[in-house]
């Protein structure tokens, strides 16, 4: 007997072969998801742009760009440029954060509150937050920002909480 195609009799081999082809695909995802990449997934963009632009960095655990710079009169400052980004509406968002303040015991003290949120409400971009323990100040831009950009806006996260610390702490430079 032969069987031709459109004939009804003909076996129906595809669903078959294309279950097993995604049951295929997904053990092997999995199985590379459970013995590990060659390191955290991050945002090949923000790589793209850190190495345009020269700018030294690690990548973290969690896929984030931790970026140390030197700053004036021998400080350090470190930022990370977030990796995962966020939607609203039609807009791709980009976290940048810098540490100003970090609360030693319990709660931020309210005269460090007042003075983050009075600097906030000077700055143009950017934003004074409190995140597990530490004021950090927080930078959104869109996420496929270009280099020069990317690099302004970190300048701008890098520069406000280093003259936070400054004002808090003096010469203190531990973040």
């Amino acid at each position: 007997m032969q069987i031709r195609a459109g004939d009804e009799r003909r076996p129906k081999l595809w669903p078959a072969v294309a279950g097993l082809l995604a049951v295929g695909l997904l053990t092997a995802a999995a199985a590379t998801a459970q013995m590990g990449s060659n390191g955290p997934e991050y945002d090949k963009r923000v790589a793209e742009a850190l190495r345009e632009l020269d700018v030294k960095y690690s990548v973290d655990k969690d896929g984030d760009f931790e970026i140390l710079f030197e700053m004036d009169g021998d400080r350090t400052q470190l930022a990370w440029i977030i990796s995962d980004t966020n939607e609203y509406r039609n807009f791709e968002i980009r976290e940048i954060w810098s540490y100003g303040y970090k609360v030693e015991d319990g709660e931020l003290p309210a005269d460090v509150a007042r003075k983050i949120l009075e600097d906030s409400f000077q700055k143009k971009l950017g934003a004074w937050g409190y995140n597990d323990g530490y004021a950090v100040y927080v930078t959104r831009i869109a996420a496929d920002a270009d280099a020069e950009s990317l690099y302004s806006a970190l300048m701008i996260t890098l520069d406000a909480a280093d003259e936070m610390e400054q004002a808090l702490l003096g010469d203190k430079d531990d973040l």
